[in-house]
């Protein structure tokens, strides 16, 4: 159902569009919607609406108020303001236009329902009353105002039939009632004031009260009356009485509005000031007082120029105002003469038919320092990239988008020159699978080594080595790579010439190691020749003994010879086969002793290894001489172990025969390789232990020295 017509004057597109959608929604027909008040007016001939919405506060040069009044000359529409910020003077101005109504935004919808339905009803009401006033002229001037006539006791004479629909009252209810009964207890002395006047045929102006309706509620009337004589003699008074209920209504509500919107302004954070053309503080909030150091009064005694001493300099005010609004940073002058950074937001309002200027001031004292110190950061971190030593740049998608000014000397091209481009172009060809799969690992932020070295090429065709460094970072949004790279060219140099001098000399040492073994075992052979003409038993195992040391020490040149390390042995295998040596040098098969080694492989120092084979050496012969002699009963078994326990090595010689003579580990019975063995224990940096329990135990504990595993 179609409640109505109307014609939307609004300058915001966005609020137009809104209300057509609300208005629609309640039922309402939006037949045209203007932006101005010249639209207003030249449209409102074609589309007759029932009823206009005006924004008062419009745009363009005619506000809504003029538009209204040129509209009410020729068309008889009622019309309704919206607005969000008028003023006493403003509101004085739109009465003259006799308006069905104020609305308030932002609207609500029951207001804007309410509002459009009373204003309907009463401009239908004002219809039906002129077209009874052209059938009843005769009885009432004006049948939409109540009409009425009072007797000189008060009582009521006559009353027109709209107190029905004002007060639902009936008028034959109301004859001979006194009129006072039904006026607001308030406004009684009011009342009788206007009448004394009337009595003495003063001129009367109108008078505002209340007037009781038959639900109790009251509605605002302005009344109009005049005397009545008879015979010269006051007889009582007529008048009009016309309903104000909705404008009295739209004050209050202007009167919130504006009592919020000055809260609105006293509860704001930033200051605002008000001031005239000429400078002149008109009006300040609660944060400008306290901001400034200042009271009210002593405020508003002052100018724009008392708190923003550079205004004057800037630009002169009469050439600044029409350029309003504005906005631009500027320092407030306390009080106490401190001073401080703001940003001012200007534009021009209208109060009172008067152009003033409103100012928004936003403190960013803390704003300026943060950007000072953000500044002083970057100045300091541009400082340190500028000049650091290591190249540094950040990669996204496979493109160079930052790199320090280390690029021109590091790859003789310059910033500018390798921003934008792609980082392969400067990498070696054989380095880019390896760069690729970094790059790769890195950004998905897998655990993965992060210094890795590669070649980069140079300007002139060279290529310079480089440790890269790099980590995940979010370069304007996106994930990139950042890289550290450090020129190790020169250590790469230094590096590769070291590793040449380290050859040649590992070579010649090998050389050596090879010669002292070629020579031992020259001296090895003359030994065997010579025993091969000796006789006498005793002086054949001399000279296997002195072999077997010289083969124990030959051991150990030949495994150094072989060994990619020079500095040691893997004294593990050298274990094993100097006591498989020894074993078969002494029958130990055919005297079906049982040989078991269990020895890791662990890396000896050529110090240490020399000593350590030489006492293996002695501890092991001595028991396949001498543990089992013939007619030994029983296994026969030499157990050899070499193991890591703790912060220690032990090396330990165990056999299962006789056991070893008191005294002979010093010597005593003329064993002289026993009496060495403590001698190269001590020189080995470690002790030895006897244990003759079960056999013959030799225990030699040896100090770890971090020694690594050997090598396979």
């Amino acid at each position: 159902m179609n409640r109505g017509t109307i014609l939307l004057v609004e300058d915001e597109v966005v609020i137009a569009l809104d209300m057509e959608s609300r208005l629609a929604d309640m039922g309402y027909a939006v037949n045209k919607t203007v932006y101005s008040g010249e639209d207003a007016v030249a449209v409102v001939d074609e589309c007759e609406p029932d009823i206009i919405l005006m924004d008062i506060l419009l745009s363009k040069e005619m506000d809504g108020i003029h538009a209204a009044r040129l509209i009410r000359r020729r068309h008889d529409v009622p019309i309704i303001y919206m607005t969000a910020n008028a003023d006493a003077a403003t509101v004085e101005r739109a009465r003259d236009t006799l308006p069905y109504g104020y609305l308030n935004k932002p609207v609500d919808d029951r207001d804007l329902s309410t509002t459009l339905d009373s204003a309907l009803h009463i401009h239908r009401m004002e219809k039906r009353l002129r077209q009874s006033e052209e059938k009843y002229r005769s009885l009432v001037e004006d049948i939409s105002d109540m009409v009425y006539t009072v007797d000189e006791y008060g009582h009521i004479t006559y009353i027109s039939p709209v107190v029905k629909e004002l007060f639902q009252y009936s008028p034959e209810e109301l004859m001979g009632k006194n009129f006072a009964e039904y006026i607001h207890p308030d406004d009684i002395p009011r009342m009788k004031e206007s009448i004394i006047k009337i009595m003495a045929g003063t001129r009367n102006e109108p008078h505002e009260y209340r007037f009781a309706a038959r639900s109790g509620e009251y509605r605002w009337m302005r009344a109009s009356s005049r005397s009545i004589t008879a015979g010269g003699k006051f007889a009582g008074f007529r008048g009009v009485m016309t309903d104000i209920s909705a404008v009295k209504l739209a004050d209050q509500r202007l009167h919130r509005s504006e009592q919020r919107f000055r809260s609105i302004i006293e509860q704001a954070a930033d200051e605002i000031f008000v001031h005239g053309m000429d400078g002149k503080l008109i009006d300040v909030n609660r944060a400008a007082c306290e901001n400034l150091g200042y009271s009210r009064e002593e405020l508003l005694s002052l100018t724009v120029w008392d708190v923003d001493p550079d205004a004057g300099g800037r630009e002169d005010h009469q050439i600044f105002w029409p350029n309003l609004p504005a906005t631009f940073e500027a320092r407030h002058k306390k009080k106490d003469g401190s001073v401080y950074d703001v940003e001012v937001r200007l534009g021009l309002i209208e109060i009172d038919d008067e152009n003033l200027v409103l100012a928004i001031v936003h403190d960013i004292t803390e704003q300026k320092k943060n950007a000072r110190d953000l500044a002083d950061s970057e100045r300091k971190y541009r400082m340190v990239v500028d000049n650091a030593n290591d190249l540094i740049l950040v990669i996204r998608d496979g493109v160079i988008r930052f790199i320090s000014p280390r690029a021109l000397e590091l790859t003789g091209y310059s910033q500018e020159e390798l921003a934008g481009r792609s980082f392969l172009e400067y990498i070696h060809p054989e380095d880019h699978e390896r760069l690729i799969d970094a790059y790769r690992r890195n950004l998905e932020g897998e655990q993965f080594p992060k210094l890795h070295d590669y070649r980069i090429l140079h300007r002139d065709g060279a290529a310079r080595w480089v440790i890269v460094s790099g980590s995940p970072v979010d370069w304007e949004g996106a994930p990139a790579m950042l890289y550290f790279l450090t020129d190790i060219t020169e250590h790469k140099r230094a590096e590769e010439t070291m590793k040449a001098a380290l050859r040649e000399k590992e070579s010649l040492l090998r050389e050596v190691h090879h010669r002292v073994k070629n020579n031992l075992q020259v001296v090895m052979s003359m030994l065997n020749l010579q025993s091969r003409r000796e006789s006498s038993e005793e002086a054949v195992s001399k000279f296997r003994e002195c072999r077997d040391r010289i083969n124990a020490m030959a051991l150990v040149h030949e495994h150094l010879y072989g060994a990619e390390n020079l500095s040691g042995i893997n004294f593990g295998r050298y274990l094993k086969l100097l006591a498989r040596e020894l074993h078969g040098s002494y029958r130990g098969g055919e005297r079906k002793i049982a040989l078991r080694v269990q020895a890791e492989e662990i890396e000896l120092d050529i110090a240490r290894a020399v000593p350590c084979g030489l006492m293996a050496n002695e501890l092991i012969t001595n028991a396949l001489k001498h543990a089992f002699p013939e007619g030994h009963r029983g296994d026969r078994a030499i157990d050899i172990s070499f193991e890591r326990r703790g912060d220690h090595l032990l090396l330990v010689i165990a056999d299962n025969g006789r056991g070893i003579p008191p005294g002979a580990e010093k010597g005593v019975g003329g064993s002289l390789g026993l009496s060495l063995v403590p001698l190269m224990a001590s020189q080995a940096a470690g002790s030895i232990e006897l244990d003759r329990t079960s056999g013959t135990r030799f225990t030699i504990r040896l100090e770890s020295q971090n020694d690594p595993p050997a090598a396979p």
